[in-house]
Parts: structure tokens; sequence; C-alpha cells
């Protein structure tokens, strides 16, 4: 079996190791030990879910020709997390202007920052899903989320019941400090 770890070939004997689950099991503990985790697996070109993982688990090794695994450290995570930092910091100026322009009639103005609040926010959640990998690391970056939740549904209804009072107040006042708090998170890991 080949084994690659994020695309390059890793030199493995199979000793103790008779089934997929095994080989997983040792990279993980080898991925482990260089502050790694494994987010992918790839078998015979095929991704695998993480809920199929456990049912091919069980295949006999020697059946498998390629075994890909992708991995993140915590410094990737780190540095993908800081790059959210300035795209937060201008969005904190763009949020204070959402009820201006909100009520000054500039629909459009107050769409690209919805917009671009919608944006910012979907990427950093992308990035910041592997954050429960390394919790003693980035613990910080999920209360945000359980902070932030409540207030972006509320942002919403807001915005789909047409209240832009509501609306600009939530962005300013409650969405924008706590985006200004995990700018500061980020900008301190």
């Amino acid at each position: 079996m080949k084994v690659t770890i994020n695309g390059h070939p890793v030199d493995v004997t199979l000793d103790t190791e008779k089934t997929v689950g095994d080989v997983l099991s040792s990279l993980e503990t080898l991925c482990s030990s260089n502050g790694a985790a494994i987010i992918g697996v790839a078998l015979d070109g095929q991704g695998v879910p993480p809920e199929q993982i456990a049912a091919m688990s069980d295949r006999d090794a020697g059946t498998a020709q390629n075994l890909a695994v992708t991995t993140v450290t915590g410094d990737d995570l780190r540095d993908a997390l800081a790059e959210m930092t300035p795209r937060f910091q201008a969005l904190c100026g763009e949020l204070e202007m959402l009820a201006v322009h909100l009520h000054s009639g500039a629909q459009g103005d107050a769409l690209r920052i919805i917009q671009g609040t919608a944006d910012t926010i979907s990427d950093f959640c992308a990035i910041s899903r592997f954050a429960d990998l390394f919790p003693e690391r980035f613990g910080r970056v999920k209360d945000f989320f359980v902070e932030i939740a409540p207030l972006l549904k509320d942002f919403c209804e807001a915005i789909q019941n047409n209240d832009t009072v509501l609306t600009g107040d939530l962005a300013e006042y409650e969405i924008k400090p706590r985006i200004v708090s995990i700018a500061q998170i980020l900008a301190e890991l």
C-alpha cells in the first residue's frame, strides 16, 4: 500500500497493521506526535466521508493500493486564522456604517455590507471548524461562535422583516463588538 500525507509519500512498512483501520491508527499516532491532526482520508483515490471511515477500517490493508491523508497543524490553523484579522478589522468599519446606509436609502451599500459580513463569517467558519482539534490553543475561537450565533439569527430575522433600525443596531452594538473581540484574539495567536 502506498501512503501519502498531504501529498507526500510516506515510507510505511506494514508490520502489525492488518487492516486499513490499523494503518490509519498508526498514521494518527504519527501525526499527533508531530502536532498534526488528520482532517481527510482517501482510499484508492476515493475520498472517505467521516461517517464511512469505520466501515472501511475493517478492510484488509493488503487489498488497498493507496491511502492518502490530509492533515492540519496548529500552526497551519493559526496562520489561516491570522489571515482573517484584516478582514475582520475592515468589517468593523463597515458595520458602523450599515445603519447610516439603511436610513439614508443607500440600499446597495447596505446590501454590500450585509453580504460582506456573511461572506467573512462564512469563511471564518470554514477555517475555524478545525479549532476543536486543538482546544487548548484555540478554545477562545469556539467561544466566539457561542456568543455570535444567536445574534446572527436575530440579524437575519431583522433583515427579513425589513427592520432597518434593529438591523443597524444589531450590526453596530452587538455584532461589531464581537468582531472586534475575535480580531484581537486572532491577532494574539
